[in-house]
């Protein structure tokens, strides 16, 4: 073999050890599939909003002073002509109005509490168990500020103890105590101080006692011509103002709360989420709290990054009674299963337990070098994630499964 032979024969076999080398390496190290481990948790979707309460009032037109008894709380319901608050002429006055109203009530629940028809017939467990879920419920207003809440706890938690111990000392009886609280009663009631004057309600409605300066600007009748740019407007720059009137009445329960979102936020609040009607909204004001509210409007417009969401509600407290400007939690979706990452849901044909053939939604699983489909348990989906509950039938997805979340050409094979 001549030099030039020799040179091409060295080449070529050093060509082919490379690439021998090269297919050793590849084969030990390539891997045809991208998985993850499947795993049970909670799936929340939600929505930061930023946004208003719509309501329908009137404003009560009599001024704030320092001296006035408010005969209802926020939210309560005002029957027409009825005093809904009294003036006095002094600090004093209210003081004494308050102290007769608190023996009025620490009365009548020491007469309920010995009272023996109610009380024949219950369990011991029950009350104890009663008493320590009011004592928790103390404590978790306490811890979230829901001050204006301790006052019926209180009472209840008083009565259950009351009952408490007449149940296990039958000879036990307040009458003692009654007498001496009658007595303070009746002393205070010949005392009692004459209102210098009152404010009526003209109409019927729900009680409120902040007045912000928006009740004749947000209004229900601002939905008829809502667009983006006027939400956006409205939120630029908020002038929430306490003015000082006594207060005023909400003339129906119902109010609305406009939202202010991106256009591809407002995506989440149509199809393909099963005509999706209602969300959770969650407020972090004074009591934090979740409420299930309907969705009346969805606006987009072209060429706007924003949108707006409109819900609605008559579930009506202290606290939605007098919020305007806040900025709640739309809570979209909250299940717990087997979260499915949408990118690795397919759709085969599988048999049913009758022996038909059906098209299932699931997930190719590697099990050593097999594949195998697994079919989801779906009991949400939406363009992100599927959560399957977890079914010990082992042809569905279970926890622990790796599941194939890319590749080519995938069907089942053998391993």
């Amino acid at each position: 073999m001549n030099s030039l032979g020799m040179k091409i024969a060295v080449a070529l076999l050093s060509a082919a050890m490379i690439a021998y080398v090269c297919y050793q390496a590849y084969t030990a190290f390539y891997e045809p599939y991208e998985t993850q481990t499947a795993a049970i948790g909670e799936y929340i979707q939600k929505v930061e909003l930023n946004g208003f309460f719509l309501r329908d009032e009137i404003v009560l037109s009599a001024k704030r002073t320092d001296v006035v008894n408010y005969n209802y709380e926020n939210a309560q319901k005002v029957p027409r002509s009825a005093v809904v608050a009294s003036i006095y002429q002094n600090e004093s006055d209210l003081h004494h109005l308050r102290r007769l109203e608190l023996l009025r009530r620490h009365r009548d629940i020491l007469e309920e509490a010995q009272d023996r028809e109610s009380i024949d017939g219950m369990k011991l467990d029950l009350l104890n168990k009663q008493i320590s879920a009011s004592k928790l419920e103390l404590v978790r207003y306490v811890d979230e500020g829901r001050l204006d809440e301790l006052a019926d706890t209180e009472e209840r938690l008083m009565l259950e103890i009351g009952k408490f111990s007449i149940f296990v000392d039958p000879a036990l009886s307040y009458g003692d105590t009654l007498s001496l609280i009658n007595g303070q009663i009746a002393s205070l009631e010949a005392t009692l101080p004459v209102a210098q004057g009152s404010i009526t309600s003209e109409e019927a409605g729900y009680f409120a006692n902040v007045v912000d300066g928006y009740e004749a600007v947000l209004v229900p009748e601002l939905l008829e011509d809502l667009t983006v740019e006027g939400v956006e407007e409205i939120l630029r720059d908020p002038q929430v103002r306490q003015l000082d009137n006594i207060g005023k009445l909400e003339r129906d329960n119902r109010w609305y709360f406009v939202a202010l979102i991106t256009a591809r936020e407002a995506e989440l609040f149509t199809l393909p989420y099963e005509n999706r009607q209602t969300v959770q909204l969650k407020f972090n004001s004074e009591s934090v709290r979740q409420v299930t509210v309907s969705i009346e409007q969805l606006i987009v417009e072209r060429d706007q990054e924003n949108a707006v969401v409109v819900f609605s509600s008559t579930a009506l407290d202290g606290d939605f009674a007098v919020m305007r400007f806040e900025k709640p939690q739309a809570i979209l979706a909250d299940y717990t299963g087997i979260i499915l990452p949408k990118e690795a849901v397919r759709v085969s044909k599988v048999t049913d337990v009758e022996g038909n053939d059906i098209t299932a939604k699931g997930v190719y699983v590697q099990i050593g070098d097999a594949v195998r489909f697994k079919r989801a348990d779906v009991i949400y989906e939406d363009n992100y994630v599927l959560i399957s509950r977890p079914n010990a039938n082992d042809s569905y997805i279970a926890n622990y499964d790796q599941i194939i979340t890319k590749g080519k050409d995938l069907h089942e094979t053998a391993g």
